[in-house]
């Protein structure tokens, strides 16, 4: 899901290569009253292009119950110094 302009925390842009994130699993199941530890990897360009850049990203979760489904979305803010 990408950003729109509006929505973007001030001083955040949109991050042009949303790949730097990714995760342990790609696909995760969680049982209802229930968690587990993903692990969040970056991987950051080498050459430091991004340096002193601050981004926004919209990383989402979606679930079922039954006949209920749920989305959640949070925002993920990465400065690279």
């Amino acid at each position: 899901m990408s950003n729109s302009y509006s929505s973007l925390t001030p001083g955040f842009e949109d991050c042009p290569d949303p790949t730097i994130v990714s995760f342990s699993e790609n696909d995760i199941k969680v049982l209802a009253h229930s968690s587990k530890k993903v692990d969040v990897r970056l991987a950051l360009p080498a050459a430091g292009l991004n340096r002193g850049k601050s981004y926004m990203m919209i990383i989402g979760a979606s679930g079922e119950s039954g006949a209920v489904r749920s989305q959640v979305y949070s925002r993920l803010y990465l400065t690279l110094n």
